[in-house]
């Protein structure tokens, strides 16, 4: 086995991400669903969409801050990879929640 050093600045940065990743990934499962969408207010379903997105570009923030490193290594650029395969599916949901389900909710009672 060979072990090959990653500098510290790709070992944070990649921590970061994964970090990220994982925020959004919760962030995510917040979402109103089809089942889900009567059971919360229109105000909570936006929010919760404003909260997605903002941990989506802070993961992408994340990974181009990653992948702008010279020689990162194979773990890294996976992580890279997987955060835009992410960013892909979650904007797609994203944008379903925003333009399908927000008016689904229950109206404010405000």
């Amino acid at each position: 086995m060979h072990v090959i050093p990653v500098s510290e600045v790709e070992l944070n940065r990649s921590a970061q991400l994964y970090r990220r990743l994982g925020e959004l990934s919760a962030e995510m499962s917040q979402l109103p669903t089809e089942r889900s969408v009567k059971l919360c207010t229109q105000s909570e379903a936006r929010d919760a969409v404003s909260r997605c997105k903002d941990a989506l570009i802070d993961a992408l923030y994340s990974a181009i801050r990653l992948a702008q490193l010279n020689d990162i290594d194979e773990t890294s650029r996976g992580w890279v990879e997987e955060a835009l395969r992410f960013a892909e599916e979650d904007r797609a949901i994203l944008e379903h929640v925003e333009g399908s389900l927000v008016g689904k909710c229950l109206v404010n009672l405000t």
